[in-house]
């Protein structure tokens, strides 16, 4: 997304913020949340992920989307899991 570019500097010279690569990602996830209501990330093939139930379970957070999608019609379903990605790959 960066082409190896370190940011950018808003101001340099006086009171000054640096926008960094990881800031400018989070700048386009925010907009596309904006424009279409969710974030797609897509992950590479053969990237090893768990899924499963969240041992804490996020009551309010759920309440608080069933609110939300009770005035959707674009709401078919929801599910709650867990994903979590892996650093390592398994070799079968």
């Amino acid at each position: 997304m960066t082409d190896g570019k370190a940011g950018a500097a808003v101001n340099p010279f006086t009171d000054h913020f640096i926008i960094t690569p990881e800031n400018l990602a989070g700048m386009k996830q925010q907009k596309e949340i904006a424009e279409n209501g969710v974030y797609r990330h897509v992950i590479k093939k053969d990237t090893v992920v768990q899924i499963g139930e969240p041992k804490v379970y996020p009551h309010e957070m759920v309440d608080a989307v069933k609110t939300c999608a009770r005035n959707s019609k674009a709401t078919k379903a929801i599910w709650l899991k867990l994903m979590i990605k892996t650093m390592s790959r398994v070799i079968f």
